[in-house]
């Protein structure tokens, strides 16, 4: 209800410190926000739009031994919904750099990067698979959704500024409700 992002994880890891894992800005209502969260083994960051936000310094690490599902846009039991449009999701198995983080904002992943353990990009158009894009099969069930094709532009550029490669800027976008 602040606007800002909060992230917990399990019985609340990553905030053992006391610190609750709040960004310091809220996000703008009707306003498309490129928001990524990372933890290198030592520190909790928040990026808003590309930019450092929030960064907690913590001694928890995920468990090797979880495994099982995962919620985007809900708490696990159904409560606390998101209300907004997301669009494309990426999960890694390393933290990205400020740089990766601007490049990834402005150009999708193509699904194959190393470290790249999925890659949701809600282009399916109707139904109710979201497909992993990344090659680790993890396709997830979209339970409620509506399609749209208000979604930001990206700036795709195969120039050393710019993309990865063609495949990743020649996409067809659109999101989730």
């Amino acid at each position: 209800s602040s606007g800002q992002i909060y992230f917990v994880a399990g019985p609340s890891w990553f905030e053992s410190d006391g610190v609750f894992n709040l960004s310091e800005n809220q996000l703008s209502i009707d306003v498309w926000s490129h928001i990524t969260v990372t933890y290198d083994g030592n520190a909790i960051r928040f990026y808003l739009n590309g930019q450092l936000d929030f960064e907690n310094y913590v001694s928890d690490e995920f468990e090797d031994t979880q495994s099982g599902g995962f919620h985007i846009g809900q708490r696990g039991d159904g409560q606390y919904r998101f209300n907004g449009n997301i669009d494309e999701i990426n999960i890694w198995n390393q933290s990205l750099t400020q740089n990766e983080i601007q490049q990834y904002m402005n150009c999708p992943p193509t699904g194959n990067e190393e470290g790249l353990i999925g890659y949701w990009n809600f282009e399916e158009g109707s139904g109710t698979t979201a497909f992993d894009q990344s090659s680790n099969g993890n396709d997830g069930v979209i339970n409620g959704a509506t399609y749209s094709t208000d979604v930001p532009e990206q700036n795709c550029q195969t120039s050393e500024s710019g993309c990865i490669d063609d495949q990743a800027c020649n996409f067809n976008e659109n999101a989730v409700e």
